[in-house]
């Protein structure tokens, strides 16, 4: 206790200033990556290179779309997605999907497994479901299993999608293996709402797919929709939170240009004490090194002390941050911020010290 205090002294504006910047930056962190979250699961996981497209009125017969999808589907590393589908829970949203190869899966499962490639290439009738659908009247058990039925078709639930403690854009969402839909022998919904998606495969490869399928068909069933030129999430993130990422950065300017005073004024206070370790041959690589730990134990305690402060926020809500969250986005944010700023910190620590005179310290005139 006696150590921590000595390393402690003279430094509580210092730790003041760090638990503010830390704050602010850390709710910066965790709005965007909140954001950049809910985009992700609106948008159904979808990667850059997607591409939208629907089949033609014309002349775009059940047999003709079906064989198309089926091309479609013989292709390595795609994944295909349809919203458009029947309905199995009124209200809830619903969305077809089948993929081939590698999948990047951003659904959380709270119980049971995702679909695997076995499930599409023996076309089984399952289905993984949001947790706000679990109790839903439409879910039957029958021998401890949950099952949905739609029409005469009948799924199997292999999971259940959600975070506990939290909501997602998926809660009330049905994902079902898109090849029971290319069985239907009435399924004139597949006409609209398609998605021709890839981990490995640009834009430019999925249109050339769809391309390619066309001239097979002599014709132009598949129509490609043209989209805005695709952006990241996270930039979209980024773009969405910009106000209040300014005000932010604002406050953090303000409070750094503190810190750097204060940064100023505990090097003065402790500058005899390193002349002092100078004079008794301390290297200048001792004196950083004292500085570092020096440092971290100060940035530990604001550390500490951010995130309390910040959960305080979110519960209470005092900052009206809609999204704002703590997370190991937060913590891995603040330690970036805790390693800039010190770097900042040592590096005028060592050029005040190093311009100091051991004799001018010595006298007492520091």
């Amino acid at each position: 206790m006696k150590l921590l205090k000595k390393y402690l002294r003279k430094t509580q504006f210092l730790i003041l200033s760090l638990t503010f910047i830390l704050v602010f930056a850390s709710l910066m962190a965790g709005y965007v990556e909140k954001t950049y979250q809910m985009i992700l699961e609106a948008n159904n996981f979808k990667t850059i290179n997607h591409i939208a497209f629907v089949f033609n009125e014309k002349g775009s017969g059940l047999k003709d779309m079906i064989k198309s999808l089926e091309e479609m589907e013989s292709q390595k590393n795609i994944i295909i997605t349809h919203d458009a589908g029947r309905v199995f829970i009124p209200g809830a949203s619903h969305l077809g999907i089948y993929f081939n190869g590698i999948y990047k899966n951003g659904y959380n499962l709270l119980e049971g497994r995702f679909f695997t490639l076995k499930d599409f290439r023996e076309n089984k009738g399952v289905v993984v479901i949001g947790k706000k659908l679990i109790n839903s009247q439409s879910v039957q058990i029958e021998n401890g299993k949950r099952y949905l039925h739609r029409g005469n078709d009948k799924f199997l639930v292999i999971g259940v999608m959600g975070k506990k403690g939290s909501d997602t854009q998926y809660d009330s969402r049905i994902l079902y293996n898109l090849n029971i839909d290319l069985k239907d022998k009435d399924a004139n919904y597949l006409e609209q709402s398609w998605n021709l998606d890839s981990v490995i495969k640009g834009q430019n490869n999925l249109k050339n797919i769809i391309n390619e399928i066309n001239k097979k068909n002599n014709g132009d069933l598949i129509g490609i929709i043209h989209e805005d030129k695709s952006v990241s999430p996270l930039i979209s993130a980024i773009q969405n939170s910009k106000t209040l990422l300014l005000n932010f950065s604002l406050i953090i300017v303000c409070v750094i240009i503190s810190l750097t005073r204060a940064t100023l004024h505990w090097i003065d206070k402790i500058s005899l004490e390193m002349g002092v370790r100078k004079m008794y041959g301390a290297s200048n690589k001792n004196i950083i090194l004292h500085i570092i730990k020096r440092y971290l134990s100060i940035s530990g305690i604001s550390l500490v002390i951010s995130f309390i402060f910040q959960k305080l926020l979110i519960l209470g809500n005092l900052l009206k941050i809609q999204n704002s969250s703590l997370s190991r986005f937060n913590i891995l944010a603040s330690v970036l911020f805790i390693l800039i700023i010190g770097s900042m910190i040592i590096g005028i620590s060592t050029f005040n010290i190093n311009r100091t005179q051991i004799s001018y310290l010595i006298k007492g005139k520091v």
